[in-house]
Parts: C-alpha cells; sequence; structure tokens
C-alpha cells in the first residue's frame, strides 16, 4: 500500500520517493531522503504490515494493515505534529485508498469522544492535586508487533515543572483492534 499510495495522502513525497525508502531499506542503509519542501525524511520501521516514517523534525506518521472481518485488509495511518506538544490526525484506507469513516473504527465513537473520555478520566484522577489544563491535545501511536493503538494527552501551555507533577497521573487509554473496530483495553 505504501508503494501504490497516491501522492495527494502524503504530499510531501511522489511515488519515485517512496520507492527510494524501500530500496534503501532493502540495501541495509539510512533510509533517507529530502523530501518535496526540502527536509529530510526517515523511513525508521518497515515491516509487512506496518511503517513508521519521521517526515520531518516536527511530523511522525505510521502506517498499520489491520485485518478486517469478511473483507481486506484496511490501512490505519496516524499523523502526529510534534510543535512542540504532540497531536495526532488519524485516517482509514482501503486497499483501493478510498477514505474510511473514523468513527466507525472506534466502536461508534469520534475522536474527540475519546479524547474527551481521556480528558474525563484524568480530571477525576487530579481532583484534589491540580486543575486540569487547557488546552488539552490527543496523541496516538500504533503498536509495531499488536494490533493495539495507545492514546495520550499532551499539555502545550503547561511548564516542565507542572507536566512533572501531574504525571503519575496522566494515563493513557489503550484500545485494540477486533477486526471491525478498536475496543478498550483495560492497562
Amino acid at each position: 500500500m505504501w508503494l501504490s499510495m497516491p501522492d495527494s495522502i502524503i504530499p510531501y513525497l511522489n511515488n519515485n520517493q517512496r520507492i527510494e525508502l524501500v530500496d534503501f531499506i532493502n540495501l541495509n542503509v539510512k533510509s533517507e531522503v529530502s523530501n518535496l519542501l526540502g527536509d529530510s525524511t526517515v523511513l525508521d520501521t518497515l515491516s509487512t504490515d506496518y511503517l513508521h516514517l519521521t517526515v520531518n523534525p516536527s511530523t511522525k506518521i505510521e502506517l498499520k494493515m489491520l485485518p478486517f472481518v469478511n473483507a481486506d485488509s484496511i490501512l490505519c495511518m496516524i499523523k502526529t505534529l510534534n510543535a512542540p506538544e504532540s497531536e495526532s490526525m488519524i485516517e482509514f484506507y482501503d486497499k483501493d485508498w478510498n477514505r474510511l469513516p473514523s468513527e466507525a473504527m472506534f466502536d461508534g465513537s469520534d475522536l474527540n469522544s475519546i479524547k474527551d473520555s481521556l480528558v474525563f478520566a484524568q480530571h477525576a484522577l487530579l481532583e484534589n492535586k491540580h486543575d486540569m489544563p487547557d488546552p488539552v491535545l490527543m496523541y496516538a501511536s500504533l503498536n509495531l508487533a499488536t494490533n493495539e493503538i495507545l492514546f495520550r494527552l499532551s499539555f502545550p501551555l503547561m511548564s516542565r515543572e507542572e507536566k512533572e507533577a501531574i504525571k503519575d497521573f496522566i494515563l493513557p487509554k489503550k484500545l485494540k483492534w477486533t477486526g471491525e473496530m478498536f475496543k478498550s483495553v483495560i492497562i
């Protein structure tokens, strides 16, 4: 799917650059190209169903093929911006690169609902300790070895000391792919 991706999905890279990144991996050399914006792009990890790409110093992309019940696999794409705090966008595609509705992939919840549930749970833990900071951003990461996604919160307006004071109360949320959607897992 990486090689058949339309250039419009990741406009930083064209098809030739994506092929070049895979070729470098196959040659066991650093898989790095100069992208269309002049930054260095590195293909960090490539397996049969997972890819991790550092597009530039502030953007990372993860792709994971997920088995889908009664159909071909679907692709989960996470684009995470780190400027300087992390925030992710998640998209799903079929094998023909048609975008799929993300709320169907999270047991009827959209990403804002997941973020709100995380914020609410964290606020309950922080009660009598600290007030919940605002704004709150959410970012996600895929597990290379399993079909799980992990959501975390980030706080762009907090100092390092404030983050350190609440870090033990800020818990991630893990969801596992069932073949149809991601469902919550107890951590």
